[in-house]
Formats: C-alpha cells, sequence, structure tokens
C-alpha cells in the first residue's frame, strides 16, 4: 500500500493513505483515466496537482482566466474558469466507482486504525 504525506499550501503536512486511478468522462464524452490519484481522507476536497498531471503527460494552459487539461493527444480533458479566491474547480463525471482495499499481516495495524491512530504502546495497555 502506498503512504506519503502531501504538503499544502500553508506548509502543513497530511498524510496520503492510497494511490491509484480515476476515470472520468472527459468534454467528447469519452472516458479518460487519470493516474497515480492520491487518497488523502483528510482533505474536504478533491484537489488536481498541476505537477502531476504534468508529470503524467497532460497539458496545461492558463489564458483569459481560464485553465484548460489536455492529454497527450491534445484531447480536452477539461476546463475551468478562474473563481474569485484565485481557483479553478473542475466539475468532473467520475464514470466508475471503486473502494480501496487493504490486506493487514498483523491484527496490530487494524486494531491500531480501529482505535484512531492510538500508539502501539496504547494498544498494548488496552490488551
Amino acid at each position: 500500500m502506498y503512504h506519503d504525506k502531501v504538503k499544502l499550501g500553508d506548509e502543513f503536512k497530511i498524510s496520503i493513505m492510497g494511490k491509484g486511478e480515476v476515470t472520468i468522462l472527459n468534454k467528447d464524452n469519452n472516458n479518460e483515466t487519470i493516474f497515480n490519484v492520491f487518497f488523502v481522507l483528510d482533505l474536504k476536497t478533491n484537489l488536481l496537482s498541476v505537477g502531476q498531471l504534468l508529470e503524467n503527460g497532460y497539458e496545461l494552459s492558463f489564458k483569459d482566466g481560464a485553465c484548460k487539461i489536455q492529454d497527450s493527444k491534445s484531447i480536452l480533458i477539461a476546463e475551468a474558469t478562474k473563481t474569485g479566491n484565485q481557483m479553478f474547480p473542475f466539475y468532473l463525471h467520475i464514470t466508475s466507482h471503486t473502494c480501496f482495499s487493504v490486506k493487514l499481516k498483523d491484527d496490530a495495524w487494524l486494531w491500531h486504525f480501529l482505535y484512531g491512530h492510538l500508539n502501539f504502546g496504547g494498544l498494548r495497555t488496552l490488551q
């Protein structure tokens, strides 16, 4: 399973709990898969990373207050207009829903998660 941290604009770091892919419906009503999408449980909204999109072969252009995302074949994936708070909200149509699944080799980790990430010393005390 993939674990890492992501740093937000205010330098605060939050945990990445997994990595996968998201299939969306592009502007031409075709399925498009965005790879290496991070699952960050603590975020209240989904974010797209410009850097990661570029690393995965997408082309981004910013012009006249709009942001366009195109795939490697120059097919338009999504377009957004800049809002007053300098954000570009994309309203993507997700076409497939999958859930994350995990298999733990050590039951202690299951209890660690179930008790809100209680440290292992605390779990031993509970035991």
